[in-house]
């Protein structure tokens, strides 16, 4: 109302704009006293509203990580992701997990003992394949002599060097010391350079593909260090960070409300109301055709 004033006074009174009418300072004062006592103090709520909710719904990390350790479940948020057309970064994480893999095998093999290494075992808690228990109706790994050994991998949240550092300690510190003491400057074994720049090629180059949508800065860095040849265990690190903090706040929330969705007492009902119909129906046309 206060806007409409001042617009229908200049059109009423041409000599408006000639001089300063004393009945305008309280509208001005019932202005200023409108916006200080309702509009602000409704914008204050509706933010502190809207920031309360976005806290309220923040993803648990906790959550996230048994989720990636959980096989089943992980299958499930990777059929998600496909839903969701972010696919390419379950299948970045998958392909981490694989250069893991290959990277502990690499250093086992390169330790003097290695007929006495011990098998890579994290806990059952935190790993992404598990072996065969009564809490998981995973097949377990086959006693077959042609077929792999599969072995307990640790989470993504573990870096490639980390977990080598765990499976193996004494044959890290050796390598550790020649790199001065520096995990990232690791180099990768030779064996493994053409496994590192497969997975550059598909998740990190342009117009790779599966280009997982990663910040210029990240891609720039290892662009840089796979034309210098430096390959080092740990160089697709910030990119993992990234991709995972992309499923954590982007898709897992909507995996949640999904799995909610389908869990929730409504839909249960909804379903047995919808079973009631078609049987209802089924036994309608089975009296009919009698």
């Amino acid at each position: 109302c206060y806007i409409l004033y001042f617009v229908w006074i200049p059109l009423k009174l041409a000599q408006f704009h000639e001089y300063w009418s004393a009945a305008l300072f309280p509208v001005i004062g019932c202005l200023v006293i409108h916006i200080t006592s309702i509009i602000i103090p409704l914008w204050q709520l509706r933010r502190d509203s809207i920031r309360q909710a976005n806290v309220n719904t923040l993803p648990d990390a906790d959550e996230f990580d048994r989720m990636l350790s959980n096989p089943v479940m992980f299958a499930r948020f990777c059929r998600h992701c496909a839903q969701e057309f972010s696919a390419e970064n379950t299948r970045f994480v998958e392909d981490y997990q694989l250069l893991k893999f290959m990277a502990m095998e690499s250093f086992k093999n390169l330790c003097e003992e290695c007929e006495e290494a011990p098998e890579i075992s994290m806990g059952l808690d935190c790993t992404l394949y598990y072996n065969n228990t009564s809490e998981t109706s995973m097949i377990g790994p086959t006693t077959l002599p042609s077929s792999p050994t599969i072995y307990n991998i640790p989470p993504p949240s573990v870096s490639i060097s980390q977990a080598i550092a765990d499976f193996l300690p004494e044959t890290f510190k050796e390598i550790k010391g020649e790199s001065n003491g520096q995990t990232t400057s690791i180099e990768v074994p030779e064996r493994l350079r053409s496994a590192y720049f497969s997975f550059y090629s598909t998740f990190i180059k342009t117009e790779g593909m599966l280009e997982a949508n990663l910040p210029a800065y990240v891609t720039s860095h290892l662009r840089e260090q796979v034309e210098a040849g430096e390959y080092t265990l740990d160089m697709f690190e910030l990119a993992k960070k990234e991709i995972l903090n992309l499923l954590l706040f982007s898709t897992f929330p909507k995996f949640l409300d999904q799995i909610e969705e389908r869990h929730s007492p409504l839909s249960s009902r909804r379903s047995m109301q919808k079973d009631k119909t078609e049987s209802k129906g089924s036994d309608t046309m089975f009296v009919v055709n009698i």
